[in-house]
């Protein structure tokens, strides 16, 4: 093994220590960070067309921006409860019964995805969003790197509407990212500065 090859290998096993501390800090909560808590949920239609893979690829990709900005989060997915909302689109009438019947749950943002191809809503700093989200066909997909599939844009698209969510305008560079939004570094400043003045995080 040559010397280069050699400090490859301890600058990787040095990286995967501090990953797994990382973690075993943010499960047992020593890091003291705010918990940020977001909750995802699918329409049944959505279930019905694409199983549980959208949930589960935008929970990801959140997690590991959380966890790159180092906080505390919780994700949780909601495989217990399906919903049906009146019609599978962005329409202020859907969206307006979701903040109705989203349980009150104390996360920072409470997403319904649901059976079309893209687009959302949410206002700005309220804790709740709805995105179509059916063309999201595989969790193996490199989710830290942008792409320009209809999958991504459909990542995108809650992406985007989390932002909203936490505050962010389609005028912020954030905003316009597609789709490592929450990796940029004004996404990592609104988090800490919501945060820090308790205006997100769990309840």
């Amino acid at each position: 093994m040559s010397l280069s090859d050699l400090l490859d290998t301890i600058r990787a096993l040095l990286f995967e220590q501090a990953r797994v501390e990382r973690i075993r800090k943010t499960l047992t909560q020593e890091t003291g960070n705010p918990m940020l808590g977001i909750a995802i949920h699918q329409s049944r239609a959505l279930d019905a067309r694409q199983g549980r893979a959208p949930e589960r690829m935008l929970s990801q990709y959140i997690a590991q921006a959380l966890e790159s900005a180092g906080f505390d989060y919780e994700i949780d997915i909601g495989f217990e409860q399906l919903f049906e909302p009146p019609h599978q689109d962005n329409s202020l009438e859907t969206y307006q019964w979701w903040t109705d019947v989203c349980p009150k749950i104390g996360y920072t943002c409470n997403m319904l995805l649901y059976d079309a191809r893209g687009g959302g809503r949410a206002a700005i700093d309220d804790q709740y969003a709805i995105v179509g989200m059916n063309r999201v066909r595989s969790l193996d997909e490199e989710i830290t790197t942008p792409c320009d599939t209809q999958q991504c844009h459909n990542i995108w698209a809650g992406i985007h509407e989390l932002g909203h969510s936490l505050g962010g305008r389609h005028d912020t560079p954030m905003m316009q990212e597609k789709p490592a939004m929450l990796f940029h570094t004004n996404m990592v400043s609104l988090l800490r500065s919501r945060a820090e003045s308790a205006e997100i995080g769990r309840q």
